[in-house]
């Protein structure tokens, strides 16, 4: 019997040709993106996967009532008061003919001017807390302004060479993504977009640090760094942020190819610990995202499938082989685990004496049968339908 299952989720992304004077460009787009996300133009092709980097915090606010008439509230930082913005939102409804008629909500939305101008997510408590106490969770992100990631994408569309898209790249300053460039000079390339605010308990290496994917202290010692000077004209964020020199990339690599599945882009995560590595000159710590290890897991698959390719096909790869790879099924975090519990079970059964409990288990029939069936796996998954 089949059950009848609803897409929740139906894809954004479709199919596009743009021609204009100056442009000529083909791929993907979604919904309201003024150009091509992915695709292809006379000089060039690019593609993107998400890059996960960490370009937001929660922060712990202490908020009190403004003693002032002028606005509601205020939050301490530094054991100052600063004052916490009403936001009206204006909503406009559609009424009939052309008439649109502008709403206000009777819901105060309160923003704090420190955090990038970002929101409250909980009210504040009317009767005010005790001095020291958290009364309310504040976020800021580099979204939380106007960006430039359309007038960037709109660049590489029309970028006819590498520097062109590096140029138009940096422009794409919330859309943090893994771009893969190729053109027709035979240069290959890697970029991630997106801007890395650079916190100031990372980089002066303080003795406490507050992970950034956690909820950090809004009072005190964990700011996104002020500009060190005037703003780069590719640069939206007002904060400082990750130099585009120390961000992950690579042109033309010696392998001849590269790889990007999510994964982690600089081996930050591979001791599971993001936040030990130090950037350039110890200028502080490098710290990109709070872990994308299972994306990790299948760009080694991928990277152990094309370098057999290559070898067997004398440096080429088909369209024929790119099929085939996208229809692999080998489960690559299996062929780790499973010489692990094969061990775990002959130790069981070799240590009987000095482990009962796993001897015991080890003795069961369902175990035993288990075991022999991973020790048959050629750790392939298949669908049973011929596309993978």
């Amino acid at each position: 019997m089949y059950k009848r299952q609803r897409l929740e989720s139906p894809v954004i992304f479709h199919e596009v040709h743009l021609q204009a004077p100056g442009l000529d460009v083909a791929g993907s787009s979604m919904p309201g993106a003024p150009c091509v996300v992915r695709g292809h133009n006379q000089a060039i092709s690019w593609g993107v996967t998400n890059a996960r980097l960490d370009i937001t915090d929660i922060y712990g606010e202490i908020v009190f009532p403004s003693q002032d008439g002028d606005h509601d509230y205020d939050t301490m930082h530094g054991g100052v008061l600063e004052p916490v913005v009403e936001v009206a939102e204006t909503f406009k409804a559609h009424v009939g003919g052309d008439i649109l008629l502008p709403i206000v909500s009777n819901y105060r939305i309160y923003t704090v001017p420190r955090r990038n101008n970002g929101p409250l997510i909980t009210t504040p408590s009317g009767d005010g807390p005790l001095p020291g106490s958290l009364t309310a969770l504040s976020v800021q992100s580099v979204g939380f302004g106007p960006t430039l990631d359309p007038e960037g994408l709109c660049d590489i569309n029309r970028a006819s060479n590498l520097d062109e898209f590096k140029a138009a790249m940096q422009k794409i300053d919330f859309a943090s993504q893994n771009l893969l460039y190729a053109d027709r000079d035979g240069n290959i390339g890697y970029f991630v977009s997106g801007e890395v605010p650079l916190r100031e308990d990372l980089q002066s290496l303080a003795d406490e640090i507050t992970p950034p994917f956690l909820i950090r202290y809004g009072f005190y010692g964990n700011e996104w760094l002020p500009l060190p000077g005037e703003r780069p004209p590719h640069q939206a964020t007002p904060f400082a942020i990750l130099p585009f020199d120390e961000m992950p990339q690579v042109v033309n690599p010696p392998a001849g190819f590269i790889v990007n599945a999510n994964n982690d882009q600089m081996g930050n995560t591979l001791d599971n610990n993001p936040l030990n590595d130090l950037r350039e000159e110890g200028n502080g710590l490098l710290y990109l995202n709070w872990g994308v290890r299972n994306f990790s897991i299948r760009a080694v698959r991928e990277t152990e499938m094309i370098t057999e390719l290559l070898s067997r096909h004398k440096g080429e790869i088909s369209r024929k082989d790119m099929r085939e790879m996208q229809a692999d099924v080998v489960l690559n975090d299996a062929r780790a685990l499973v010489p692990y519990i094969e061990a775990a079970y002959r130790n069981a059964r070799r240590n009987a004496h000095s482990q009962p409990m796993l001897a015991s288990l080890a003795q069961d029939p369902r175990v035993k049968e288990a075991v022999k069936r991973m020790s048959r796996w050629d750790f392939r998954t298949p669908t049973g339908i011929d596309e993978g």
